[in-house]
């Protein structure tokens, strides 16, 4: 039977990137990463990886389903649903690792893994077409279609 994931505490996790979000300002409009050093090079981490409609779950770095894959996929399902409701629009669902490519040290493994969080999702920013810069007449549309998802 699957789990019911109306009666569970959600908590959102913002990707914090104030380093990072300063150097888009200053120097290079689409740098994504924070401004981590290696040595004396600021290569920075990629905290986050925007792109394409999607919502994803663990596993990401291997092929090999994580054991809540089957109630992941149905939670994923209900928000992906929810999205097209209010807006119209369709966001893919699946383990980050099939509807991206592998990845590894994500936010959502950590949370999952380790964590043991249950339901850890990823929910990208819903423009393909725009990628890092999503108009700003896009910003309130894509708002307005994750609020059911807290509800």
């Amino acid at each position: 039977m699957p789990t019911n994931i109306t009666n569970k505490d959600w908590y959102l996790v913002p990707v914090v990137n104030p380093d990072g979000y300063a150097y888009t300002h200053t120097n290079d409009r689409l740098w994504r990463k924070n401004r981590a050093r290696i040595g004396n090079s600021p290569v920075g981490v990629d905290l986050n990886r925007n792109f394409g409609e999607t919502i994803t779950f663990p596993w990401c770095f291997t092929s090999d389903p994580c054991p809540d894959y089957v109630n992941l996929l149905e939670g994923a399902t209900v928000m992906a649903k929810a999205i097209f409701d209010t807006s119209g629009r369709m966001y893919k669902v699946g383990n980050f690792k099939d509807v991206m490519y592998p990845a590894s040290g994500t936010s959502i493994d950590w949370s999952y893994g380790i964590a043991r969080i249950p339901f850890s999702y990823l929910v990208e920013l819903r423009s393909k077409e725009y990628k890092f810069l999503l108009p700003k007449e896009q910003i309130l549309d894509c708002c307005t279609e994750i609020i059911p998802l807290l509800s």
